[in-house]
Order: C-alpha cells, then structure tokens, then sequence
C-alpha cells in the first residue's frame, strides 16, 4: 500500500533548491577546470552566466514556491525542522550505537528525523554562505580572502550533496525515500519503520 509522504507543493520546494545547486556545483566545477586549463576566465565564460543565473534561480524559485503554493505544508515542515526535541538526540545516539552495534533499533520519530533536520539547517546556512560570499566576489573584485571563503562554503555543500546522493540513490536503507520526492508517495511499510510516528495531520 502507498502513502502520500508529500504534496506536490512539498515536492516542488524540494526541488526549486536542489536543481539550481547542483547547477550551481556542477558549473563552478566546470569553471575551475576552465581557469586550470587557460580558458577565459571565470567573468567571461558562458559557464559563469549559468552560474550567476542559477544563484538567482536558488532564491527566487523557493519564494515563488511559498507564494504560490500550499503554504500550509511548508511552514509545518519549517517549524517541524527548526525544533531538536529529546527524541531526536535519542535517535541520534541510537544512530552513533548503531554504527557499533547492529542490534541497535532507532526509535519512531515523526516526519523528519534528527539526520534530516540537522541536515536541513546546515544547508540553509551553507547556501546563506555561499551566497552572501558569492555576491562579495562581485562587490569586492580581487579580494582573495572573498574567493576562498565562497570555496569553503560551496566545498562543504559539494560535500553535503555527495552524501544526499549516497542515501538517496546508493544506500539500500533509505533510497526508497527518493520516492518520496518524485511520486509524492511511498510504501506505507517503509514509513512505518522510519517515520512511525509520522500522523496526515498537518
């Protein structure tokens, strides 16, 4: 049996984040390649085009999404992912003893656990980062401490989304939940073992 997991409103805001990051990742990637080899230069590559749109695409999308869409679902994911209770530092010490010990089970949370909820606010701050140094590169031209600190940040996310990947596409354990963000639904045996506690109530 399949159970809706999230709305299309949901799926949409998923989304509106995670193409222009990966765009975002994949043309600096191509830039830097670009520069090593004596192309052009990063100011005047049509790869640096790209890079500048998708940066604005990556705010400007997610708001259009809260404007437009199901706003109900957001905010409630908002608020559930902006809360660590008591139970989330007991799923993440189960999670640490369960790296030792397989025996260990992780307790029912509800729809997002502390993984995800960690996981959400380190990226918020890592794209708040990337940002706000992306945009002092431009204010600031030749400032080298701009352009190592913006890499700092697109670095730890690079690394961030390699690791999404892996759970998402690799790990047999949750690659299930990529349904999750395409259909919508999942089955309803796999959200009980991982988001028992998880109610349609939003």
């Amino acid at each position: 049996m399949k159970i809706m997991r999230f709305s299309k409103t949901e799926m949409i805001f998923h989304w509106s984040f995670a193409i222009p990051v990966v765009l975002l990742l994949g043309s600096v990637l191509i830039i830097i390649a670009e520069r090593v080899n004596g192309g052009d230069g990063f100011y005047k590559s049509a790869y640096a085009l790209i890079h500048y749109i998708m940066a604005a695409v990556l705010w400007l999308m997610p708001a259009v999404v809260i404007g437009f869409g199901d706003r109900k679902h957001i905010l409630y994911n908002m608020r559930h992912l902006a809360r660590l209770t008591n139970e989330d530092f007991t799923w993440l010490r189960c999670r640490i003893e369960g790296l030792f010990n397989q025996g260990v089970k992780l307790p029912p949370v509800g729809k997002f656990n502390a993984g995800q909820k960690i996981n959400a606010l380190a990226v918020l701050i890592l794209i708040a980062g990337t940002s706000i140094s992306g945009l002092s590169i431009i204010l600031l031209k030749g400032h080298i401490l701009t352009h190592i600190i913006h890499i700092g940040f697109a670095a730890t996310l690079l690394m961030l989304l390699l690791g999404h990947l892996y759970l998402a596409l690799i790990n047999k354990e949750t690659r299930h939940s990529l349904k999750a963000v395409i259909t919508g639904y999942v089955n309803a045996e796999w959200l009980r073992e991982h988001h028992g506690k998880m109610t349609c109530e939003k």
